[in-house]
């Protein structure tokens, strides 16, 4: 199983059918789901919603409810593919999440083998996030907004305390960020449409912060004691941590295309093992059940009783199978860092197959 997960806080909302409604756009502007135009979509209105399609095609959406205002909403997609692999993407909106009262989105999206001898490929960040951001979900990460636009510094006292924040790991809580120092004024090993190719990609997953000279440089290192990255380096910043990692062009990383797929994967990896304070769906389940179990209580039959019951094996089984295979996966999982193993491939790109 290979995991993209990343969670980041949005503006408040009451009205819970927003989120389903991203979702219903997210699925329908898609070329392969057809579970929405197979069945009906006012299903959806319900607390507990499944709608499956005969090829196993499947959209289940919950929401966990107390004193008639609704605490968290969720959904789980599965659409299996002809190679023997199931692609399940879930998300939970949890109101009021964070300490200053925003609500809190988690996604993630996996690639599940059903069949021994598949082969396994890494989930792109759902679509769903970017029409999120791009319709204004966006909310506030400390002292930077979630956006999928890159953050230009100016020569402003401002910026320089943002770039200390930065390098310090105190800009933010949720994502973290990817600096980007100058070599000249406005000049980076990436020029300025891969840098914004960078943040569109990340937006969600990581903040890009880009200085705007050397001279910057220079006034960043007396405040914050030469722990700055400077001449064209790009710092992988993590919150509480400061930065982690340092990318820049040489034996490992040749050239700008491949410094942006480097920063690009190291920023996914980071953001996917942060710690994470939001529910996935399992967790969303839980509480659901658990409420509902409670609020129904001497209502019930025994045979409705079973059937919660039965859920609530179910789902406990889900969340063994996933702490099973993030063990797994982890062993075999490593973070990309800008001192890998010398690779012999790079010396032949600079010098020739021959020498």
């Amino acid at each position: 199983m290979t995991v993209f997960a990343t969670e980041f806080p949005v503006k408040s909302n009451v009205n819970r059918a927003a989120f389903v409604s991203e979702v219903i756009a997210w699925l329908r502007g898609t070329q392969y789901s057809n579970v929405l135009s197979a069945t009906n979509t006012s299903d959806l209105d319900d607390e507990n919603a499944v709608l499956r399609t005969p090829s196993g095609e499947e959209l289940r959406v919950r929401e966990l409810r107390q004193n008639n205002q609704w605490l968290a909403i969720g959904f789980r997609y599965d659409n299996p593919d002809p190679q023997g692999r199931l692609w399940r993407t879930e998300g939970v909106l949890k109101r009021s999440a964070t300490a200053d009262e925003q609500d809190l989105v988690r996604l993630r999206t996996q690639c599940i083998a059903l069949k021994p001898g598949v082969e396994l490929e890494a989930p792109r960040k759902p679509y769903l996030i970017k029409s999120l951001l791009k319709n204004g979900w966006g909310g506030n990460d400390l002292t930077m907004n979630i956006a999928d636009q890159p953050i230009w510094l100016d020569g402003s006292l401002a910026s320089v305390r943002t770039a200390q924040a930065v390098t310090l790991g105190d800009a933010s809580k949720w994502l973290p960020t990817l600096y980007v120092s100058a070599t000249g004024k406005s000049v980076w090993l990436l020029d300025r449409s891969a840098i914004e190719k960078l943040a569109y990609d990340l937006g969600g997953i990581a903040h890009v912060v880009v200085e705007p000279d050397r001279a910057f440089s220079f006034r960043l290192r007396d405040e914050c004691a030469g722990k700055n990255a400077y001449g064209g380096t790009v710092a992988l910043a993590v919150p509480n941590q400061g930065i982690v990692r340092r990318y820049y062009l040489g034996w490992q990383i040749q050239d700008a295309s491949d410094l942006a797929v480097q920063i690009r994967e190291a920023a996914l990896a980071w953001r996917g093992q942060m710690p994470t304070l939001g529910w996935d769906w399992t967790e969303l389940q839980e509480q659901a059940l658990r409420a509902q179990r409670t609020r129904e209580k001497g209502r019930l039959s025994a045979a409705e009783s079973e059937r919660l019951y039965q859920e609530e094996i179910g789902n406990l089984q889900d969340r063994i199978r996933e702490l099973e295979q993030q063990l797994v996966g982890r062993s075999a999982d490593a973070i990309g860092t800008d001192e890998g193993e010398f690779s012999t491939d790079n010396l032949v790109k600079l010098i020739g197959p021959e020498v």
